[in-house]
């Protein structure tokens, strides 16, 4: 997993890294443009500069170069020198602000309990392959949510490919040990034909795209840290 933040971290800098007019463009045959720091040059071949990696084109591929000044192409390594020192900085950060929330299971789910609406205690399944957040019927009813007089449900497909009939919702908060978000939108489980002793809160990407997250399985360990 940290892998992952680490690539997600990196995707934002070199992004950020490349939005520059200081660099060379080169412009493709087929169309396409890109801007770096040409950083060797041979006959068939061009070796750039990115900011975060380094890579080669094949000169037949090229149409033309537009090309910096000595100068401009410094100044952009050193922007870029910032960029890096920033991106380390951040990661330090989560790092330091990373909470572990969760537990395992036998089974290998990870659980996180949870404080909805500052009132009611649950306990959710992190689940990675669900698109939102999904209450079970009983989870409602404690939140005081008449399911009976619900006028509008929509289909919902849940992680072992089953569709559902679920009433949209909005939570005030969802607590996890220090953090909370507020106005969450989730979805209620109305599926009668399901035996509802079988379901679980279910804590899906809605949820777990506002945070990085961390799960260890090996030292079975669930982190989370907001955002910036």
């Amino acid at each position: 997993m940290k892998k992952s933040l680490f690539a997600s971290l990196l995707t934002a800098f070199c992004v950020a890294g490349a939005s520059t007019s200081w660099a060379d463009v080169i412009h493709f045959k087929n169309g396409r443009s890109t801007e770096c720091i040409i950083t060797d040059e041979s006959k068939d071949l061009v070796v750039v500069n990115f900011g975060s990696g380094t890579a080669k084109f094949k000169k037949s591929e090229i149409k033309h170069i537009e090309r910096s000044t000595p100068t401009a192409s410094r100044a952009l390594e050193a922007k870029w020198e910032k960029k890096k020192q920033d991106f380390e900085a951040r990661l330090i950060e989560i790092e330091r602000e990373a909470r572990e929330v969760g537990r395992f299971d036998d089974d290998g789910r990870v659980w996180v309990d949870a404080v909805l609406d500052e009132k009611v205690k649950t306990s959710f399944i992190i689940d990675t392959a669900f698109a939102s957040v999904l209450l079970t019927r009983e989870t409602a009813r404690e939140l005081g949510i008449k399911i009976e007089q619900a006028k509008h449900t929509e289909s919902v497909e849940l992680p072992d490919g089953r569709s559902i009939q679920a009433i949209p919702v909005k939570l005030k908060s969802l607590t996890i040990g220090e953090i909370t978000l507020l106005d969450l939108d989730a979805y209620v489980d109305s599926d009668k034909s399901v035996d509802a002793k079988k379901t679980n809160d279910l804590l899906g990407v809605s949820f777990l795209k506002r945070f990085e997250v961390r799960i260890d399985y090996q030292d079975k360990k669930f982190t989370l840290a907001k955002r910036s």
